[in-house]
């Protein structure tokens, strides 16, 4: 009588068994079917669990990537109040599903005031426009880039840094944008040569 693979069991014939290879090789068709069914299974299954994985990470809850912007126009502020003045640099996006972000913001700048202070922060508003809607979270001296210190002869401060802070408590799917300000302690100029900021989701 027929005999069995050890390990699949597909059958095959034995050397006393009757020549009948249509039954014989019907059975062993019939057989290797049944494992290509099971594995067509399995494989749908993994397959449908890593595209909605691969979705989830795509999006990350609404956020799909860290999003950035960049503007590299020179621009000069003197303002003892936080303000973006007329060279917006702001990047618009979907809260995710946490509700918290990251935001990296680095600017080129200089300063001529001497022993003063001059800061380059974010402020977090509603919407998708820039300077439009509700401030969520203002700008501020402690969350900021700063420079300061004695200046000779005239020669101005400068400084290339960039800092981050968490955002958290945002509305879940809701818009938001992240604008760059400036401040200075003193009356006088903030020259600020390039400044960036990017937003990225926290899962």
């Amino acid at each position: 009588m027929p005999d069995t693979t050890p390990v699949y069991s597909f059958p095959f014939l034995e050397l006393g068994d009757p020549p009948d290879l249509a039954s014989g090789t019907e059975d062993l068709a019939t057989a290797v079917e049944g494992k290509f069914v099971t594995v067509d299974s399995t494989l749908s299954s993994h397959t449908s669990s890593i595209s909605a994985n691969a979705t989830a990470i795509s999006v990350i809850n609404n956020l799909t990537v860290a999003l950035g912007s960049e503007n590299t126009t020179q621009a000069s502020y003197s303002s003892t109040t936080f303000t973006a003045g007329a060279q917006n640099c702001f990047a618009a996006f979907t809260a995710p599903a946490s509700g918290s972000v990251i935001v990296h913001w680095k600017a080129y700048f200089q300063s001529a005031i001497n022993d003063k202070m001059v800061f380059v922060g974010v402020e977090i508003r509603t919407g998708s426009s820039a300077g439009a809607g509700s401030v969520i979270v203002a700008a501020n001296t402690t969350d900021t880039i700063g420079l300061g210190g004695t200046v000779t002869s005239g020669v101005p401060l400068r400084a290339k840094d960039s800092t981050f802070k968490l955002i958290t408590g945002l509305t879940a799917s809701g818009s938001y944008h992240a604008r760059v300000m400036y401040q200075t302690e003193a009356t006088g100029n903030i020259t600020v040569f390039e400044r960036q900021v990017m937003v990225v989701p926290v899962l």
